[in-house]
């Protein structure tokens, strides 16, 4: 298994050969394999195989930029390409259709392919690490700015939960309500100037599209919330990453189907 997991992967990558291409029954078993904890828990990924073959043998790495799918019109998703922006990560984003096409947001690097928003992200920031011992880029180190950056993300989804009905036909005063209130908790729970404090993290990926959406004027009496969008709208890349997700129309659309 190691091998086929190995060789699957590089042997495309740096010679433009699949060795399992005619060789069904070994895709199989390695397909099979991966599902196993006790090897999923201790493989290596598409790109630490890449990176490591690379620095064997001295050849550059044939990586293209991580292709990302994002449902149309869903703040949810486009925390992958606000994380990579704010990450100084370059990929290749599509939207498409939601209703055609399931689990997405999705990320396909290396040969690998993480589908929906938390896996997805997780892949992309993991795959680009400066090293197996460097934490992924937006990740904390600290194991307590890890947990309190978990818990805004958890948080930012709820708050994102509540824009989309307080915007759909029929919304009413206890939308509108749940809608002040998820606002509320989440100024006080972010620290300032980023959500977990001075260094930008996943956390504010997920948090960003969601106060895109609802825009400056509703953030009137969160000034922290506020004063976090504006930063993270005047670092490069990011406002063209929000823009990728869709337009108004694209999230009216996502809104009535939720």
């Amino acid at each position: 298994v190691p091998f086929l997991q190995r060789f699957s992967v590089t042997l495309p990558a740096f010679c433009d050969f699949d060795p399992l291409a005619n060789a069904p029954a070994l895709r199989r078993l390695r397909d099979a394999a991966a599902l196993r904890p006790s090897v999923f828990g201790t493989s290596q990924t598409s790109v630490e195989y890449i990176k490591g073959y690379a620095g064997y043998t001295g050849k550059p790495l044939p990586l293209e930029a991580p292709k990302v799918r994002l449902p149309a019109g869903s703040p949810f998703g486009a925390r992958v390409t606000v994380a990579a922006a704010l990450a100084g990560i370059k990929v290749d984003a599509e939207t498409v259709d939601p209703k055609t096409e399931v689990r997405v947001p999705s990320v396909t690097y290396a040969g690998t392919t993480a589908r929906d928003s938390g896996k997805a992200l997780e892949f992309l920031l993991d795959a680009h690490r400066d090293s197996n011992e460097a934490s992924p880029p937006l990740v904390p180190f600290d194991a307590v700015k890890l947990g309190r950056a978990q818990f805004v993300a958890q948080e930012a989804d709820t708050l994102g939960t509540a824009v989309v009905m307080s915007r759909k036909d029929g919304a009413g005063d206890e939308q509108r309500k749940e809608l002040a209130n998820a606002i509320k908790a989440l100024e006080g729970l972010v620290a300032g100037p980023w959500a977990v404090g001075a260094d930008v993290t996943f956390a504010d990926a997920t948090l960003v599209p969601h106060l895109a959406r609802l825009g400056t004027d509703a953030l009137a009496d969160a000034p922290k919330l506020r004063a976090l969008l504006d930063a993270a709208l005047a670092k490069d890349g990011v406002k063209a990453a929000l823009d990728a997700y869709g337009d108004d129309a694209a999230f009216n659309a996502f809104v009535a189907s939720a």
